[in-house]
């Protein structure tokens, strides 16, 4: 164990990460009043250096049991361009002074999350667990993260 040879070389099981995937946190939406009101609200959303142009919106509330958001937007793949027209669920916890806080439910496996990805290669928005993503400052060593420059910098 632990001999010559052993061990994680730099490009071995190296696994996607949340930086390199777009983004969409119900927090943004919720502050630009995207989540939750009284009629259907379109909205398109767009992140610079990617494929994807932008996410089209659509929030349906009161007609439907249960709010949702309706996520449209075109994926590029071998064979062309794919156009994906996905519902997520919205799901509210209780807080304190009849307030409550919104929730993703991931389409994948239905676990509540605050933020959906959709990674480079992939066609789908999921939480972090089921498109098995991690966090950049996780692909370096444990003893190596102190001294990386960009931590550095934060410190002094």
């Amino acid at each position: 164990m632990g001999g010559l040879g052993s061990g994680r070389f730099p490009s071995q099981g190296r696994k996607q990460t949340v930086e390199e995937s777009m983004a969409l946190s119900i927090g943004l939406l919720q502050r630009q009043g995207l989540c939750v009101g009284r009629r259907d609200i379109r909205s398109d959303l767009s992140w610079a250096n990617c494929a994807i142009a932008s996410v089209r919106i659509l929030t349906k509330t009161l007609q439907e049991p249960r709010p949702r958001l309706r996520l449209l937007y075109d994926v590029a793949t071998d064979n062309g361009v794919m156009h994906i027209d996905k519902p997520v669920e919205l799901v509210a916890t209780a807080l304190a002074h009849n307030a409550c806080r919104w929730w993703f439910q991931c389409p994948a496996c239905g676990r509540r999350c605050g933020v959906l990805y959709l990674p480079p290669g992939q066609r789908f928005f999921a939480c972090r667990r089921c498109h098995d993503l991690v966090y950049a400052s996780q692909q370096f060593k444990t003893n190596s993260r102190a001294f990386r420059p960009s931590l550095l910098a934060k410190i002094v």
